[in-house]
């Protein structure tokens, strides 16, 4: 399960997004289809990062706005709410094609939102 780290803990030098634009990251959906990208794209960075975990937990954790290891704004929220909706269908079937468990994702990023915010 996840601890509690700190932005400043982040060996941030080590994640595959190093050198992209991070603009891209906080784009909405139709910003990333104007440049010829999707959410796709983004999660597949993530997917193979070495500090994915440790980026999900500050999206989780801090961050209200952006795509944080490999989740979007929408999808943090779908998941905190725990709400079924088109929004997690579709990234269930996302995490489905990458090899990740939608479930263990859930846990994951409720157990952060559980230690970090009560």
């Amino acid at each position: 399960m996840p601890g509690q780290i700190k932005r400043r803990q982040v060996e941030w030098h080590r994640a595959s997004c190093q050198g992209l634009d991070t603009d891209l990251f906080y784009d909405h959906k139709t910003g990333l289809e104007e440049k010829g990208l999707s959410l796709t794209h983004l999660r597949r960075i993530c997917s193979s990062c070495p500090i994915q975990r440790d980026c999900l937990t500050i999206g989780v954790a801090h961050e209200p706005y952006g795509f944080w290891g490999g989740l979007s704004q929408d999808e943090r929220e779908h998941i905190y709410a725990k709400k079924t909706t088109r929004v997690t269908e579709l990234l269930k079937d996302e995490l489905f094609a990458l090899g990740v468990n939608y479930n263990t994702v859930v846990k994951f990023v409720q157990a952060i939102k559980r230690d970090f915010i009560y």
